[in-house]
């Protein structure tokens, strides 16, 4: 009996000891797949594979149902979900959690772990539970994404696929895996910076080789031109020749116009000096500006404002919107025949004011408006374009109008004109 139950204690630990060792070995291999999955993670250069990287890690290692990953949004300064393996994913990409009374944003203000192996309350301190469809939320750990003692997001994990739930070595390996994680996510999107900016830097390099070429081109023609009717002055001038130099003077004005203009098309969001000044007073002194060219050419003016003595004062950037006018008009002198006329038409309507410049030129084809305001029209060279110049003015008026949450809008028909409509909103004190 007494040899029996020294025997049965003697198998007993042997069987404890068996595992023992087969505990230790599964953790040595859970451990060199951590090492192996973390160096993957580090090796990865877009967000889209790392973001997936990370969801099979994370849900193989830890052995639970399902992952979520939300990272800090300066902008909004709001956590946002940007990746999951919830069967509803695309609902709630994009999501944002409020760090007030959210698991997650106690997480990330403290960036320590928590863990709830018992959730009684549906998961509604998630900040997100409504959207997790019929996925019954039980257990949580929560982790943040650290890159040293700075926080970039949080790791959170749901549910243990076995009984014995959420342990202590459960915390160790999800906050390994989120420490490498915030390590790669960081390097990806400093990566992913560096690229737009070097994308940024070969288009602006594209834009001034391209701006190069053209003004060359147009100096090049318009300086022949005015050379060529050189004899006109020496002898009797000719009405005819004379208006060739004015056009021709005019593209050089324009020229130099766009030269001083073109870095607009670059900036995201021109920085706006706001001022309140009259738009009725800022079109009659542009319209005396271009009187010479306008008298030189016989053109009428048929100029439409407020009736009374309304000067239509709106907040803005008074140079900017003076380049914008000034880009139109100048297209309208350019495009209009000898003894055609311009319509200039200042109103308001509503909390909106318009500006309508219509030429009677030539007008364009469906397939010239459609350009008008795109990549292929800033580097148009050919000398028959609808609006001569470098081909960088429309896309200038058009930054601009929009940096003022303003909108343009264009009419044309072949052989009869084109019409600009200028969109601004009033200002408020007005």
């Amino acid at each position: 009996m007494l040899k029996y139950l020294d025997d049965s204690e003697e198998s007993v630990d042997q069987s404890d000891n068996q595992g023992d060792t087969d505990e230790s070995i599964r953790h040595m291999e859970r451990f060199n797949r951590l090492i192996k999955a973390t160096h993957a993670m580090s090796t990865i250069e877009e967000i889209e594979p790392l973001l997936k990287s990370i969801k099979k890690t994370t849900v193989e290692l830890t052995q639970t149902e399902a992952c979520c990953i939300l990272l800090y949004d300066e902008e909004s300064g709001m956590l946002t979900i940007v990746a999951s393996t919830f069967s509803d994913n695309e609902n709630l990409i994009g999501c944002s959690v409020p760090f007030t009374e959210s698991i997650a944003g106690w997480v990330f203000d403290r960036g320590t772990p928590i863990l709830n192996r018992d959730v009684d309350d549906g998961g509604e301190r998630l900040g997100y539970a409504d959207k997790l469809g019929d996925f019954e939320v039980r257990s949580i750990l929560s982790v943040p994404l650290k890159v040293g003692d700075r926080a970039i997001g949080i790791l959170e994990l749901f549910n243990k696929t076995s009984k014995i739930g959420f342990v202590q070595g459960d915390i160790l390996i999800a906050s390994t895996i989120a420490s490498q994680a915030a390590i790669a996510i960081e390097h990806v999107q400093q990566l992913n910076h560096v690229e737009q900016k070097y994308h940024h830097l070969l288009e602006l390099n594209r834009l001034k080789d391209n701006f190069l070429d053209a003004a060359v081109y147009e100096l090049n023609t318009s300086l022949k031109i005015i050379l060529g009717c050189k004899t006109a002055l020496r002898n009797k001038t000719k009405p005819q020749q004379l208006h060739v130099m004015l056009d021709n003077a005019n593209r050089l004005r324009s020229l130099i116009d766009d030269s001083l203009n073109v870095r607009y098309i670059t900036e995201k969001e021109p920085t706006l000096n706001m001022g309140f000044f009259s738009m009725r007073e800022m079109i009659t002194s542009i319209l005396n500006e271009f009187q010479p060219l306008i008298s030189a050419k016989l053109l009428k003016i048929k100029a439409q404002f407020v009736e009374g003595n309304d000067q239509v004062n709106i907040e803005g950037d008074h140079k900017k919107i003076y380049i914008v006018i000034a880009n139109l008009l100048s297209n309208a002198v350019q495009i209009t025949p000898v003894k055609g006329i311009i319509l200039v038409a200042l109103g308001r309507k509503e909390q909106t004011v318009f500006i309508r410049i219509a030429d009677t030129g030539k007008g364009m084809s469906k397939k010239e408006l459609a350009n008008l305001f795109s990549d292929k029209a800033k580097t148009e060279l050919q000398s028959n374009k609808p609006y001569p110049g470098l081909g960088v003015g429309l896309q200038i008026v058009k930054v601009l109008v929009e940096a003022h949450d303003g909108d343009i809008q264009v009419s044309s028909q072949e052989g009869k004109g084109t019409q600009f409509t200028i969109l601004l909103p009033v200002s408020h004190s007005v």
